[in-house]
Protein backbone atom coordinates (compact mmCIF):
# COMPACT_ATOMS: atom_id res chain seq x y z
CA UNK A 1 0.00 0.00 0.00
CA UNK A 2 0.90 3.77 -0.33
CA UNK A 3 1.74 6.54 2.33
CA UNK A 4 0.79 9.78 2.94
CA UNK A 5 3.87 10.84 1.26
CA UNK A 6 4.38 8.52 -1.23
CA UNK A 7 6.18 6.13 0.14
CA UNK A 8 5.37 2.33 -0.24
CA UNK A 9 4.54 0.59 3.44
CA UNK A 10 5.73 -3.02 3.92
CA UNK A 11 3.11 -4.91 6.93
CA UNK A 12 5.11 -7.21 8.02
CA UNK A 13 3.13 -10.88 9.45
CA UNK A 14 4.69 -12.72 11.78
CA UNK A 15 4.81 -16.90 11.15
CA UNK A 16 6.82 -18.94 13.36
CA UNK A 17 9.85 -19.65 11.54
CA UNK A 18 9.94 -16.47 8.99
CA UNK A 19 9.29 -12.85 8.78
CA UNK A 20 7.79 -12.42 5.41
CA UNK A 21 5.85 -9.19 4.23
CA UNK A 22 2.19 -9.37 3.06
CA UNK A 23 3.38 -9.28 -0.61
CA UNK A 24 6.02 -11.05 -2.66
CA UNK A 25 9.23 -9.09 -2.84
CA UNK A 26 9.89 -7.50 -5.89
CA UNK A 27 13.09 -7.05 -7.52
CA UNK A 28 15.44 -4.83 -5.55
CA UNK A 29 13.59 -5.48 -2.38
CA UNK A 30 16.41 -7.85 -1.10
CA UNK A 31 18.77 -4.72 -1.76
CA UNK A 32 16.97 -2.66 0.11
CA UNK A 33 17.15 -4.77 3.11
CA UNK A 34 14.25 -7.89 3.39
CA UNK A 35 15.99 -10.33 5.82
CA UNK A 36 14.70 -14.15 5.62
CA UNK A 37 15.06 -15.63 8.96
CA UNK A 38 14.92 -19.15 9.58
CA UNK A 39 16.92 -22.16 9.67
CA UNK A 40 20.57 -22.03 10.45
CA UNK A 41 23.11 -24.78 10.14
CA UNK A 42 20.61 -27.22 10.82
CA UNK A 43 19.16 -25.82 13.80
CA UNK A 44 15.18 -24.67 13.96
CA UNK A 45 15.48 -20.51 14.61
CA UNK A 46 12.02 -19.57 16.73
CA UNK A 47 11.38 -15.95 16.36
CA UNK A 48 9.70 -13.65 18.44
CA UNK A 49 8.73 -9.78 16.83
CA UNK A 50 8.29 -7.09 18.96
CA UNK A 51 8.03 -4.30 16.62
CA UNK A 52 9.10 -0.44 16.07
CA UNK A 53 7.26 1.96 17.63
CA UNK A 54 7.00 5.67 18.23
CA UNK A 55 6.04 7.18 21.89
CA UNK A 56 6.14 9.72 24.44
CA UNK A 57 6.06 12.08 21.24
CA UNK A 58 5.52 15.85 22.69
CA UNK A 59 5.46 19.51 21.55
CA UNK A 60 7.59 21.48 24.11
CA UNK A 61 5.76 24.84 23.58
CA UNK A 62 2.22 23.71 23.26
CA UNK A 63 2.42 20.32 25.75
CA UNK A 64 0.80 17.91 23.05
CA UNK A 65 1.13 16.02 20.06
CA UNK A 66 -0.85 17.74 17.92
CA UNK A 67 0.53 21.22 17.08
CA UNK A 68 3.27 23.41 17.83
CA UNK A 69 3.29 27.17 17.76
CA UNK A 70 5.61 29.45 15.62
CA UNK A 71 6.27 32.93 15.67
CA UNK A 72 9.44 34.27 13.74
CA UNK A 73 9.34 37.83 16.12
CA UNK A 74 9.27 36.09 20.22
CA UNK A 75 11.28 36.82 22.39
CA UNK A 76 11.02 33.10 23.16
CA UNK A 77 13.64 30.70 21.64
CA UNK A 78 10.85 27.67 21.90
CA UNK A 79 8.40 29.99 19.44
CA UNK A 80 11.17 30.79 16.96
CA UNK A 81 12.01 27.15 16.91
CA UNK A 82 9.97 24.74 18.17
CA UNK A 83 11.01 21.72 19.83
CA UNK A 84 9.35 18.19 19.18
CA UNK A 85 10.57 15.13 21.27
CA UNK A 86 9.92 11.40 20.91
CA UNK A 87 11.05 7.84 22.20
CA UNK A 88 12.17 4.82 19.87
CA UNK A 89 10.86 1.70 21.31
CA UNK A 90 12.25 -1.32 19.33
CA UNK A 91 13.01 -4.54 21.66
CA UNK A 92 12.47 -7.91 19.23
CA UNK A 93 15.44 -6.40 17.14
CA UNK A 94 16.89 -3.04 17.65
CA UNK A 95 19.11 -1.27 14.95
CA UNK A 96 19.90 2.27 14.07
CA UNK A 97 16.86 4.24 12.70
CA UNK A 98 16.27 6.57 10.51
CA UNK A 99 13.77 9.59 10.90
CA UNK A 100 11.41 12.11 9.27
CA UNK A 101 9.54 15.01 10.58
CA UNK A 102 6.81 16.71 8.19
CA UNK A 103 5.34 19.86 9.70
CA UNK A 104 2.19 21.58 7.57
CA UNK A 105 0.34 25.00 8.22
CA UNK A 106 -3.16 24.05 9.72
CA UNK A 107 -4.85 26.15 7.50
CA UNK A 108 -4.00 23.72 4.78
CA UNK A 109 -6.55 21.36 3.97
CA UNK A 110 -4.29 18.83 1.81
CA UNK A 111 -0.99 17.27 3.20
CA UNK A 112 2.06 20.28 1.69
CA UNK A 113 5.29 20.38 3.34
CA UNK A 114 6.19 23.60 4.53
CA UNK A 115 9.70 21.71 6.24
CA UNK A 116 11.27 18.64 6.52
CA UNK A 117 13.72 16.89 9.14
CA UNK A 118 15.13 13.94 8.39
CA UNK A 119 17.40 12.49 11.10
CA UNK A 120 19.58 9.29 12.45
CA UNK A 121 19.55 7.64 15.78
CA UNK A 122 21.87 5.14 16.66
CA UNK A 123 19.80 2.80 18.35
CA UNK A 124 16.57 3.13 20.46
CA UNK A 125 16.11 6.12 22.94
CA UNK A 126 14.61 10.14 23.00
CA UNK A 127 15.00 12.24 20.04
CA UNK A 128 14.70 15.76 20.23
CA UNK A 129 14.13 17.89 16.97
CA UNK A 130 14.20 21.72 16.59
CA UNK A 131 12.19 22.91 13.60
CA UNK A 132 14.20 25.78 11.87
CA UNK A 133 17.26 25.10 13.79
CA UNK A 134 20.05 27.08 11.77
CA UNK A 135 21.88 24.01 11.87
CA UNK A 136 19.63 22.00 10.37
CA UNK A 137 19.15 24.39 7.64
CA UNK A 138 22.79 24.44 7.15
CA UNK A 139 23.27 20.49 7.05
CA UNK A 140 20.91 20.26 4.27
CA UNK A 141 23.64 22.10 1.66
CA UNK A 142 26.23 19.45 3.12
CA UNK A 143 27.03 17.14 0.93
CA UNK A 144 27.18 12.99 1.89
CA UNK A 145 25.73 11.40 4.96
CA UNK A 146 28.45 11.97 7.46
CA UNK A 147 27.10 12.00 10.95
CA UNK A 148 28.17 15.77 11.46
CA UNK A 149 25.65 16.57 8.99
CA UNK A 150 22.35 15.44 10.27
CA UNK A 151 19.83 16.49 10.81
CA UNK A 152 18.65 18.12 8.01
CA UNK A 153 16.13 20.46 6.98
CA UNK A 154 14.34 21.13 4.14
CA UNK A 155 11.99 24.02 3.84
CA UNK A 156 11.64 26.61 6.51
CA UNK A 157 8.96 28.01 8.44
CA UNK A 158 8.49 31.88 7.92
CA UNK A 159 4.79 32.60 9.36
CA UNK A 160 2.93 33.51 12.29
CA UNK A 161 0.86 30.60 13.51
CA UNK A 162 -0.34 27.27 14.39
CA UNK A 163 1.45 23.94 12.68
CA UNK A 164 0.72 19.91 12.72
CA UNK A 165 2.94 17.40 11.91
CA UNK A 166 3.85 13.68 11.25
CA UNK A 167 6.52 10.99 11.85
CA UNK A 168 7.82 8.32 10.46
CA UNK A 169 11.05 6.12 11.72
CA UNK A 170 12.72 3.29 9.12
CA UNK A 171 15.10 1.04 10.66
CA UNK A 172 18.62 1.11 8.76
CA UNK A 173 21.72 -1.24 9.03
CA UNK A 174 25.01 0.12 9.40
CA UNK A 175 25.48 1.69 5.93
CA UNK A 176 22.08 3.30 5.93
CA UNK A 177 19.97 0.11 4.35
CA UNK A 178 16.15 0.06 4.94
CA UNK A 179 15.51 -3.00 7.01
CA UNK A 180 11.64 -2.56 6.16
CA UNK A 181 10.50 -2.30 9.42
CA UNK A 182 8.56 1.35 9.79
CA UNK A 183 6.43 2.86 11.79
CA UNK A 184 4.40 6.17 11.02
CA UNK A 185 2.86 8.53 13.88
CA UNK A 186 -0.36 9.87 12.45
CA UNK A 187 -0.53 8.47 9.44
CA UNK A 188 -2.84 6.26 7.79
CA UNK A 189 -5.51 9.55 8.59
CA UNK A 190 -8.31 7.73 9.05
CA UNK A 191 -10.37 10.19 11.07
CA UNK A 192 -10.55 13.87 9.14
CA UNK A 193 -12.19 17.11 9.17
CA UNK A 194 -13.39 17.60 5.85
CA UNK A 195 -13.10 21.19 3.69
CA UNK A 196 -17.25 22.14 3.64
CA UNK A 197 -19.95 20.45 6.12
CA UNK A 198 -21.82 17.82 3.80
CA UNK A 199 -25.25 19.03 3.11
CA UNK A 200 -24.98 21.92 5.45
CA UNK A 201 -25.20 25.56 3.95
CA UNK A 202 -25.49 29.27 5.68
CA UNK A 203 -27.41 31.65 5.22
CA UNK A 204 -26.39 32.52 1.77
CA UNK A 205 -26.98 28.89 0.70
CA UNK A 206 -23.30 28.01 0.23
CA UNK A 207 -21.52 25.29 2.42
CA UNK A 208 -20.22 25.54 5.74
CA UNK A 209 -16.87 24.94 6.00
CA UNK A 210 -15.90 21.70 7.93
CA UNK A 211 -14.58 23.49 11.01
CA UNK A 212 -15.59 27.00 11.61
CA UNK A 213 -14.54 30.09 14.50
CA UNK A 214 -16.56 33.05 14.80
CA UNK A 215 -18.02 35.98 17.03
CA UNK A 216 -20.89 36.97 18.19
CA UNK A 217 -22.62 39.54 20.84
CA UNK A 218 -25.00 37.64 23.06
CA UNK A 219 -28.10 39.33 24.06
CA UNK A 220 -25.78 40.70 27.32
CA UNK A 221 -24.19 42.26 24.66
CA UNK A 222 -21.19 40.13 25.33
CA UNK A 223 -18.76 39.12 22.17
CA UNK A 224 -18.23 35.24 22.01
CA UNK A 225 -16.43 32.67 20.77
CA UNK A 226 -18.03 29.97 18.95
CA UNK A 227 -16.91 26.77 16.98
CA UNK A 228 -18.31 24.37 14.70
CA UNK A 229 -16.85 21.61 12.96
CA UNK A 230 -17.48 18.28 11.20
CA UNK A 231 -15.66 14.66 11.62
CA UNK A 232 -15.27 12.40 9.19
CA UNK A 233 -13.74 8.58 9.15
CA UNK A 234 -13.02 5.83 6.51
CA UNK A 235 -15.31 3.50 8.99
CA UNK A 236 -17.40 5.48 10.01
CA UNK A 237 -16.31 5.15 14.02
CA UNK A 238 -16.88 8.00 16.45
CA UNK A 239 -13.72 9.50 17.66
CA UNK A 240 -12.80 8.87 21.03
CA UNK A 241 -11.29 12.80 21.95
CA UNK A 242 -11.93 15.93 20.58
CA UNK A 243 -10.84 19.19 21.74
CA UNK A 244 -10.57 22.57 20.58
CA UNK A 245 -7.98 25.18 21.89
CA UNK A 246 -8.65 29.03 21.44
CA UNK A 247 -5.15 30.89 20.88
CA UNK A 248 -5.09 34.75 21.15
CA UNK A 249 -2.82 36.95 18.92
CA UNK A 250 0.25 36.33 21.18
CA UNK A 251 -0.38 32.03 20.73
CA UNK A 252 -1.36 31.86 24.72
CA UNK A 253 -4.09 29.26 24.92
CA UNK A 254 -7.17 31.49 26.34
CA UNK A 255 -9.62 28.68 26.31
CA UNK A 256 -9.97 24.93 25.59
CA UNK A 257 -12.59 22.64 25.56
CA UNK A 258 -12.25 18.73 25.48
CA UNK A 259 -15.65 17.74 26.55
CA UNK A 260 -17.13 17.86 22.75
CA UNK A 261 -19.16 15.81 20.25
CA UNK A 262 -17.40 12.77 18.89
CA UNK A 263 -19.69 11.75 16.55
CA UNK A 264 -19.15 11.41 12.61
CA UNK A 265 -20.81 12.43 9.78
CA UNK A 266 -23.07 14.98 12.32
CA UNK A 267 -22.56 18.52 12.50
CA UNK A 268 -21.39 20.13 15.14
CA UNK A 269 -22.53 23.85 15.62
CA UNK A 270 -22.63 26.84 17.61
CA UNK A 271 -20.32 25.83 20.63
CA UNK A 272 -19.42 28.23 22.65
CA UNK A 273 -15.83 28.29 23.68
CA UNK A 274 -15.05 31.73 24.97
CA UNK A 275 -15.92 35.38 26.09
CA UNK A 276 -13.80 38.18 25.69
CA UNK A 277 -13.39 40.26 28.57
CA UNK A 278 -12.15 44.50 28.79
CA UNK A 279 -8.77 42.86 29.16
CA UNK A 280 -8.45 40.98 26.06
CA UNK A 281 -6.83 43.05 23.50
CA UNK A 282 -7.51 42.68 19.72
CA UNK A 283 -6.12 40.98 16.34
CA UNK A 284 -6.29 37.61 15.33
CA UNK A 285 -7.55 34.48 17.11
CA UNK A 286 -7.47 30.83 16.09
CA UNK A 287 -9.03 27.73 16.79
CA UNK A 288 -7.09 24.49 16.65
CA UNK A 289 -9.26 21.70 16.44
CA UNK A 290 -7.76 18.24 17.74
CA UNK A 291 -9.38 14.96 17.74
CA UNK A 292 -7.79 10.80 17.80
CA UNK A 293 -9.67 8.34 15.74
CA UNK A 294 -11.37 4.34 17.47
CA UNK A 295 -8.33 2.17 15.87
CA UNK A 296 -5.50 1.32 18.61
CA UNK A 297 -6.56 -2.41 18.99
CA UNK A 298 -5.54 -2.72 14.97
CA UNK A 299 -2.22 -0.68 15.38
CA UNK A 300 1.03 -2.06 16.13
CA UNK A 301 1.50 0.47 19.65
CA UNK A 302 -2.14 -0.24 20.56
CA UNK A 303 -2.74 3.74 20.88
CA UNK A 304 -5.55 5.53 18.69
CA UNK A 305 -3.86 7.60 16.24
CA UNK A 306 -4.00 11.86 16.57
CA UNK A 307 -5.85 13.45 13.59
CA UNK A 308 -3.91 15.76 12.02
CA UNK A 309 -5.05 19.36 13.54
CA UNK A 310 -6.40 22.36 11.93
CA UNK A 311 -6.91 25.54 12.54
CA UNK A 312 -9.62 28.46 11.62
CA UNK A 313 -8.86 31.94 12.77
CA UNK A 314 -10.68 34.78 13.06
CA UNK A 315 -9.44 38.68 13.46
CA UNK A 316 -11.60 41.28 15.80
CA UNK A 317 -11.11 44.56 16.93
CA UNK A 318 -11.83 46.12 20.53
CA UNK A 319 -13.97 48.80 20.64
CA UNK A 320 -14.73 52.12 22.40
CA UNK A 321 -18.13 53.32 23.18
CA UNK A 322 -20.47 53.09 19.78
CA UNK A 323 -22.12 56.36 18.70
CA UNK A 324 -24.96 56.39 15.54
CA UNK A 325 -24.29 58.81 13.27
CA UNK A 326 -27.40 60.47 11.93
CA UNK A 327 -26.98 61.30 8.33
CA UNK A 328 -30.48 63.69 8.41
CA UNK A 329 -32.26 61.96 6.13
CA UNK A 330 -33.95 59.34 8.26
CA UNK A 331 -30.69 57.07 7.89
CA UNK A 332 -28.90 55.85 10.61
CA UNK A 333 -25.25 53.89 10.49
CA UNK A 334 -22.57 53.02 13.02
CA UNK A 335 -19.47 54.72 13.55
CA UNK A 336 -17.07 54.12 16.61
CA UNK A 337 -13.24 54.73 17.39
CA UNK A 338 -11.54 51.21 18.02
CA UNK A 339 -8.50 49.47 19.04
CA UNK A 340 -7.01 46.52 16.88
CA UNK A 341 -3.77 44.78 16.27
CA UNK A 342 -2.49 44.67 13.00
CA UNK A 343 0.60 42.25 12.40
CA UNK A 344 3.13 43.33 10.16
CA UNK A 345 6.63 43.01 8.95
CA UNK A 346 5.90 39.42 9.15
CA UNK A 347 4.39 39.15 12.76
CA UNK A 348 5.25 42.13 14.40
CA UNK A 349 2.41 43.64 16.84
CA UNK A 350 1.26 47.24 16.43
CA UNK A 351 -1.50 49.11 18.11
CA UNK A 352 -3.19 51.64 16.11
CA UNK A 353 -6.83 53.36 16.17
CA UNK A 354 -9.18 54.27 13.53
CA UNK A 355 -12.22 55.74 13.09
CA UNK A 356 -14.72 53.48 11.27
CA UNK A 357 -18.10 54.02 9.85
CA UNK A 358 -20.40 51.29 9.24
CA UNK A 359 -22.17 50.78 5.98
CA UNK A 360 -25.16 48.91 7.75
CA UNK A 361 -27.97 51.16 8.49
CA UNK A 362 -30.34 51.22 11.19
CA UNK A 363 -33.99 51.84 10.48
CA UNK A 364 -35.92 51.11 13.97
CA UNK A 365 -36.15 53.91 16.23
CA UNK A 366 -34.80 56.31 13.62
CA UNK A 367 -36.09 59.89 13.27
CA UNK A 368 -35.36 63.07 10.69
CA UNK A 369 -33.09 64.02 13.51
CA UNK A 370 -31.80 61.46 15.76
CA UNK A 371 -31.11 57.37 15.83
CA UNK A 372 -32.91 56.94 19.30
CA UNK A 373 -31.87 53.51 21.21
CA UNK A 374 -31.02 50.32 19.17
CA UNK A 375 -29.13 47.18 19.33
CA UNK A 376 -26.51 46.94 16.16
CA UNK A 377 -24.32 43.75 15.86
CA UNK A 378 -20.64 45.41 14.15
CA UNK A 379 -18.51 43.38 11.32
CA UNK A 380 -16.37 41.47 12.06
CA UNK A 381 -12.77 42.92 10.74
CA UNK A 382 -8.81 43.21 11.35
Amino acid sequence: TMGEHGIELLTLVRFEEYEVPDREPEEGDLDAGWEEVGEEQGERVEVEVKNLVIVGVEVENTGNEDYLKFDPYSEEATLREPVITFRIEDEGDPHRYRWTLWVRDTREGEWQDFATVRGQAEGPGEVRVEVNDPQYLRNAQASGDEPNAWPKQEGELREWGTYTFDLKVEEVDGAGNLLGDEQYFKSPYKLSIPATMPGVTDEEGHPRPGHDLYWYFDEQGALKARVAYYLQDTDNREATKVQVDLLEPSLVVKASRSDLPKAVNTPHLDIDLYTLSDDDGGGTYTAVFMAADKYGEEYRDHRNKRMLAVNDRECIGRHLPVAWYHDGNYSCSVKAAYTAYKFEGGGESIQWLQDQLYGAKKERNCTQTGCGDGYYQPERFC
